[in-house]
């Protein structure tokens, strides 16, 4: 569950709709993320591993309303956001 999360986040921070009513190429990629498809899955599912195998990020169920989470290149940020959607899981 918490991988097709985060899958949906990164991917959908990757592509925003254009005026005409398809979807923008992404213009970053290859820059601050993988801009090949399987590698970028194979990315966001190493960080959500990783996030999964810490205890960083483990709070009593129910106590979390919100997080904020960084969205910057994923070497630099995608650990961090993965341990902020683990915390909301």
């Amino acid at each position: 569950m918490l991988s097709v999360a985060m899958t949906l986040i990164f991917i959908g921070m990757a592509a925003e709709p254009s005026p005409a009513g398809g979807v923008r190429p992404a213009v970053w990629a290859g820059q601050f993320y993988p801009a090949d498809p399987t590698e970028l899955e194979a990315l966001i599912a190493d960080l959500v591993q990783r996030a999964a195998a810490s205890t960083a990020s483990e709070m009593p169920a129910g106590r979390l309303k919100a997080v904020v989470m960084p969205h910057a290149g994923y070497a630099y940020s995608g650990p961090t956001a993965a341990q902020g959607a683990r915390a909301m899981a």
